[in-house]
Formats: C-alpha cells, structure tokens, sequence
C-alpha cells in the first residue's frame, strides 16, 4: 500500500474541564487540517465530564482514552506506531510532558517525524544552572522534543532559558470569544454604585490567595462599595474559609467551585488577580475581558501579555498593601467605564481560529 503524504498526531492529558476551549482548538485545528486533505489523530489520557465531546464522538475514539498509558512503550507500539508507519512525514504534538525516551524510539524507528510540545505553564520556580546545562545537552542529542512552542512570550523566554533558544516560538492561547452583542455596555457602570469585585482561580499557592485574604479587613474599613465574590477551590481554601468565619461581612462571599462561570462574569464588574507566581497565560484574564471586566493585577509572566493600564490597574508588588492600594484607585481614580472600553481593545486576537490558524501554519512549514 503506498504510503500517504503527512499527518499530525496530538497527545493531551484530558478532554476539557474548566476551559472548553481545551476542547475547541483541537476541534478547530482538525477542520482545518481536513479542508486541505490532512488526516490527524488525537489521544487523551482520560475524559472529564465536562468534556464538550459525547460519549460516541467519532473524534476521539473511545479505546484512546482512559487508560493513562500514553506514554507506556506497548501501548505506543500498539496504537500509535500503525499510524506513523501509513504515512511519509508525521508531526507529533505533546501537549504537556511526556518522558522522551519512548517517544525517541518510536520516531527514530520513521524517520521523517518532528516532536513538537507545547508547554502551557511557567513554572514555580527555575531550574538550577547544572539541570538547564543537562536539558540542553538532551535537546541536542535529539532526545527532547525538537520544537518548544510558548502560549505567552513569558513562557518562551523560560523555554528558551531551559532548553535553549532554538527552534522555540510562541503561539499565545485562545478562548471562545462572546459574540459582540453579549458585551457589557461602558456606559452601564456607575461610578458611584458599588463595585462587585470577583476572585475567581484555583486556590493554590501563586494565585494570590494568601494576600487576598491579608487585605480583605483594610479594604473593607476603607471602601464601602467593595463587594467581593470568591470562586474556586484547592487547598488554600481554608484561609477562605477562615476570613469569611472572621469577619462575618455581608459584602463577603464564598460560592466554591462554580460551573456557572459566564453567571460570575456577568454579575460583577472587576476582576482580582493579584497573582504572586508567574502565569504561562492567564485564561482567566481573557475571559474576563471577554465579558469587559477590568482587572486588578500583578505585572508577572502572561498576564501583562493580556492586561495593560487600558484595561486594568497595576498592582506595584504582590503584597497585600499593593492590593489595598489598587483596589482603592479603582474607586477613587480610575473612571470604570474607560476600563470596560479598554478590555474589548484588541481581544479578537484570543480567539480559537487565530490560535488554531497559527498551529496549522506551523505545521505547513514543518512539512514544507
């Protein structure tokens, strides 16, 4: 049988969870790829309920998924290797890490394969000058993937300081943008009406949760428009749960882990993110923009790639004080409706089809 032109394989952890543009841009890429006679396979280590894919997608097959051996040299051998072997060229895409050896093996044994991953995170702290030396020394010995691709220049600059400057680039994320007749009216915001704050993020460390709390009392005695919803959880939630125990506020709430995010959206007017850890990209901000929410936040990693002074204010540090200061210059300082203006400037760039468009470019070029 001859052997067909090229196709691209891609390896995610899960289907979508939080975000359902997880979901979308795989969807988005494989129509693309499809209008111009590409085939291209997709495998998933598990599936989340809130997957946008049914039960009986044809997309994923349900054999691919569940199993958590995608990295397990049998199960390459057995799923992946009969795909390679019916095509002359092959991409494969990683999505998170993936230990290389197994994979090496597979594509030294085609011979025309290029590894490609994508790393969606900054991580929480940098790896030592003797671990960056020896990833750059596996990276020329063609054991790591050959291409790193960023989601924010923030992430690019970490890959390029861990693996090396060559051949990375970076493909910031998209999400599901609301159609423009779904979005806030500038004018609909009242300056001197209260201001209905949302925290909305895993409660971890980096997210801000230490020093949101810390500065909850202070705003409070200062600001008596400051309305605060809290979303999410993780195990930072106690001091949530703590705060709230505390001070018994009106003007405080804890919803948890909520699904109803457009809800949130929709019902509040400014969004806190003083994270105290850099972001590959966060998606939270762009959602939130989606929905002309300014921001409050800490200049660190992805997040200045999504917000400027046109759309939110600047946290000086990632200290409660900070936060204090820049909730309060919201109220005081800033007219709110020149932020909502602000947030829709330049949005449709995160959008699915760009972010989609930009990979299938990519991969042209790979294939030549």
């Amino acid at each position: 049988m001859p052997l067909k032109n090229k196709c691209l394989i891609a390896f995610f952890n899960t289907t979508s969870g939080r975000f359902k543009w997880w979901d979308e841009f795989p969807i988005e890429i494989r129509n693309q790829l499809a209008s111009k006679g590409i085939d291209s396979y997709y495998f998933y280590k598990s599936k989340s309920d809130r997957s946008l894919y049914s039960k009986n997608d044809i997309f994923i097959n349900p054999e691919l998924i569940g199993d958590g051996s995608l990295n397990d040299e049998k199960w390459l051998s057995e799923n992946v290797w009969p795909i390679m072997e019916r095509y002359q060229k092959v991409i494969i895409h990683t999505h998170s890490y993936y230990p290389p050896f197994k994979f090496r093996k597979l594509i030294r044994k085609h011979g025309k394969t290029t590894w490609v991953e994508t790393i969606h995170r900054c991580p929480l702290s940098n790896d030592s000058r003797l671990l960056q030396f020896y990833k750059q020394i596996l990276r020329r010995l063609k054991i790591l993937p050959d291409w790193y691709i960023g989601v924010s220049n923030a992430t690019t600059r970490y890959i390029a300081k861990t693996f090396g400057e060559a051949n990375t680039l970076t493909i910031h994320n998209g999400i599901d943008l609301p159609k423009s007749a779904d979005r806030k009216n500038p004018g609909s915001s009242s300056e001197t009406a209260k201001k209905r704050y949302l925290f909305i993020n895993r409660l971890d460390k980096g997210k801000g949760v230490e020093i949101l709390v810390e500065a909850l009392p202070v705003i409070l005695e200062r600001d008596s428009k400051f309305h605060l919803t809290i979303a999410g959880d993780g195990p930072l939630r106690y001091l949530v749960e703590q705060i709230l125990q505390k001070m018994k506020a009106p003007n405080l709430c804890y919803v948890g882990h909520s699904s109803n995010v457009e809800g949130l959206y929709s019902t509040h007017d400014v969004l806190l993110m003083p994270y105290t850890r850099p972001q590959g990209l966060s998606l939270i901000s762009l959602e939130a923009r989606s929905y002309g929410l300014p921001a409050v936040y800490t200049a660190m990693g992805g997040v200045v790639e999504t917000r400027d002074s046109t759309n939110g204010v600047i946290m000086k540090n990632a200290t409660a004080a900070s936060l204090v200061e820049a909730v309060l210059q919201v109220d005081t300082a800033t007219n709110i409706s020149n932020l909502i203006a602000g947030c829709y400037e330049g949005l449709d760039y995160y959008g699915i089809q760009r972010m989609a468009t930009e990979y299938c470019d990519f991969y042209g070029d790979l294939w030549g």
